[in-house]
């Protein structure tokens, strides 16, 4: 501990006669105080430091301030060099301009392929579908020959007796000419006509009819009902070949749209806004600012040094103060919370400044016995204490 008391009392030597004064006699009170030396301190100390420049290693330009000085809020404590940082910003800005273009550039060919792949599916569809139409048209007529085939056969036995009744009828006119004595020439000749035409009708018929008898002629219109079946399947799968291939086509294309729409949102670019940031702090810091009012009372930075982080300032409340001081271990049981303190220091003279005893706050030594306490200190209206950070004097009444 660094105190003791001071007792202000009349004591009397043993075994010596004093020489005796005589005084006017008066009432006094007799006062007994408790004296201690500590340390004046701010109940705000503020560390103000270059949030983000740290990572830059920005050159300090110059200190607008020293051990003492008072500040107002927004002052601007010192400052920094930042045209490395601004080249730095407008290089990465340029490129990533560049990047958001190409990105641009990319999102808008991968639309367009996209777009061509769902367009060239529904005309490839469409021309798949004309296929399959024109297969089912081919189907429904070979059903329909073969459907049709027995009675196409009667049609031509029908066709076989009407050709030969005509035939017939045409040779038995034409006889009749040749026994009539007087039958015309003209009149022969066209009975031979006739009955030529009526030949040629006859074996016309006769030949339909032995083409639809033949057995391989029954056998082709099956044929040709399962060729028109076959189209028609072929027709089928080709047309879900076609739509499959085109979705294929168009889920590629989407992936690729997706991942360009993606673009600046993942990767690279994520650490590129993070550098812009960080360099842009760096340029907003260029002038470092106090955040507020109170007495300068260290500065950590010098002009043409390079700030590696930590305090560059620190600021205190020179209006806030408070003594923080230890006693004697025996004298704790008389202070008491409330106490009335006189406190002197260098820059006051002999001028005592009053204040009062805030807290006890023991403290434990060897023992683990309490030997402190905190004063907080009440300056007098207009008097100066000299800062924290002074040593002091103190009574404690």
């Amino acid at each position: 501990a660094l105190a003791g008391w001071h007792v202000h009392q009349v004591k009397q030597a043993a075994g010596i006669m004093p020489t005796v004064q005589t005084d006017q006699v008066t009432r006094k009170t007799l006062t007994s105080s408790i004296a201690a030396t500590g340390t004046i301190k701010s109940k705000t100390v503020t560390d103000v430091s270059a949030g983000g420049i740290s990572e830059t290693g920005l050159k300090v330009t110059g200190v607008n301030v020293k051990v003492g000085d008072g500040v107002a809020e927004g002052d601007v404590l010192c400052t920094f060099d930042v045209s490395n940082a601004k080249e730095q910003l407008a290089d990465v800005k340029d490129a990533q301009a560049k990047a958001e273009a190409a990105e641009a550039a990319g999102r808008k060919s991968a639309q367009r392929a996209y777009d061509n792949a769902v367009s060239s599916k529904n005309s490839s569809l469409e021309a798949a579908q004309a296929e399959i139409d024109a297969a089912k048209v081919q189907l429904d007529a070979a059903n329909a020959a073969l459907d049709e085939y027995p009675s196409d056969v009667e049609t031509a036995r029908q066709e076989v007796n009407e050709a030969k009744t005509a035939l017939n009828e045409a040779q038995a006119a034409r006889d009749a000419l040749d026994k009539d004595p007087n039958a015309k020439d003209a009149d022969k000749k066209a009975a031979d006509e006739a009955v030529k035409a009526a030949s040629t009708a006859f074996d016309t018929a006769q030949d339909m009819l032995s083409e639809l008898t033949d057995p391989k002629y029954e056998q082709t219109l099956k044929e040709a009902v399962t060729a028109a079946e076959a189209a028609l399947r072929q027709a089928n799968t080709a047309y879900q070949t076609t739509a499959d291939s085109a979705d294929e086509a168009i889920a590629s294309a989407k992936d690729a749209l997706d991942s360009a729409n993606l673009g600046s949102d993942a990767g690279s670019d994520s650490s590129t806004k993070a550098q812009i940031r960080s360099l842009q702090e760096a340029i907003d810091g260029e002038s470092l600012k106090s955040p507020v009012a109170g007495t300068v009372t260290a500065v950590n930075v010098k002009p043409d040094s390079t700030y590696t982080g930590g305090a560059v300032v620190t600021i205190q409340d020179a209006e806030n103060l408070y003594v923080e001081a230890s006693i004697k271990e025996a004298d704790i049981p008389d202070v008491k919370e409330g106490m009335e303190v006189l406190i002197k220091t260098d820059a006051t003279g002999d001028e005592e400044l009053k204040g009062k005893v805030s807290s006890v706050a023991p403290t434990s030594g060897a023992g683990s016995s309490p030997t402190g306490t905190d004063v907080e200190g009440l300056m007098t209206s207009g008097s100066s204490s000299g800062g924290s950070g002074y040593l002091v004097e103190i009574d404690l009444l």
